[in-house]
């Protein structure tokens, strides 16, 4: 009996590692939309190895603002309707 508590517990705790791994993969940015696609895809078929691997190799290829990899979009829209010209010095 104790045996059968300690699988359910551990498959508990894989279950939450898992679908965090999963939630994190979905609200990352990555360099590029091919490695999220392939992330997630290993992420529900394979999931005992590809949670492992994500949580080992998947930093590495995430966008960060900060390195500057991908800067964020700072400059300013113009609307069209805006006739104020450019300002005085």
């Amino acid at each position: 009996m104790e045996k059968l508590a300690f699988m359910i517990l551990l498959m508990i705790i894989f279950a939450i590692v898992w679908l965090g791994c999963l939630i994190n993969c979905i609200m990352s940015e990555f360099r590029s939309g091919a490695n999220k696609m392939m992330w997630i895809l290993l992420l529900l078929m394979v999931a005992p190895l590809g949670t492992i691997l994500y949580l080992i190799f998947a930093k590495d290829q995430k966008a960060t603002y900060m390195t500057g990899i991908i800067e964020p979009r700072t400059e300013k829209r113009i609307s069209v309707n805006d006739r104020s010209g450019p300002k005085p010095f």
